[in-house]
């Protein structure tokens, strides 16, 4: 399972960029698909992350998701995870995606309503697989789920 990065070009939106930070290649051994590690920027503050991943496997459909992120709490409330993944659609397209899915928490209102900004169609709340590395012996083992379109 092995995909080409491309080069991503320059990915801004006002003062919001993303930087590659690096490259990560499948792992077959964890079931990792080929990804793009972007930090998100305003100027030189790392302002929070995103992870593309650019291949499909039936976990990463079910819970894991396209696209994963975090902004830092001091930043949020600016729309940066919504323009970050709209940074990334034109990429993703390129590597001959035509839909994402992405995941959240069930009670995680901001990155659900980030999805649905994107225009996310809601799939339903799955569960997490025990023997899914994501589970957590303490903690909210389901994810909401969506699926955006690319246009």
């Amino acid at each position: 399972m092995t995909a080409p990065f491309l080069n991503p070009g320059h990915l801004q939106d006002g003062e919001l960029e993303l930087r590659v930070r690096k490259l990560m290649p499948a792992n077959p051994a964890k079931a990792y698909v080929p990804a793009y590690d972007f930090g998100m920027y305003v100027g030189e503050a790392e302002v929070g992350h995103l992870n593309f991943r650019i291949a499909d496997t039936p976990l990463l459909l079910l819970v894991g998701g396209h696209i994963g992120y975090a902004v830092n709490e001091e930043h949020r409330g600016k729309r940066y995870a919504e323009r970050a993944c709209r940074l990334v659609f034109p990429l993703a397209k390129q590597h001959g995606l035509q839909r994402l899915i992405i995941t959240c928490l069930p009670n995680n209102r901001a990155s659900y309503r980030t999805i649905e900004n994107l225009g996310g169609k809601f799939l339903g709340i799955v569960n997490v697989p025990t023997t899914h590395e994501m589970w957590r012996e303490d903690a909210d083992n389901r994810r909401r789920r969506y699926q955006v379109t690319l246009t």
